[in-house]
């Protein structure tokens, strides 16, 4: 193969697999009051409370947070 083939094809597959890994590891909204945050996202304020992890995907643990009755 021409290496300029070889080069397209390598930023082609490079690109394709960021965009994988981005899509992965993106916060997921909630319906509900708070927001579900990655497991290493430690981020929150005294606002909301801790409640649980939950798996909802590949490489997607994400801990539940919510707004806690104080601050409703």
């Amino acid at each position: 193969m021409d290496s300029a083939v070889i080069a397209a094809v390598s930023a082609v597959l490079v690109v394709l697999l960021s965009t994988i890994i981005l899509i992965a590891f993106e916060t997921i909204p909630t319906n509900h009051a708070g927001l579900l945050y990655h497991s290493w996202d430690v981020s929150v304020d005294a606002k909301t409370y801790y409640e649980g992890w939950h798996f909802v995907g590949p490489w997607r643990y994400v801990c539940v947070y919510s707004q806690s009755l104080e601050y409703a």
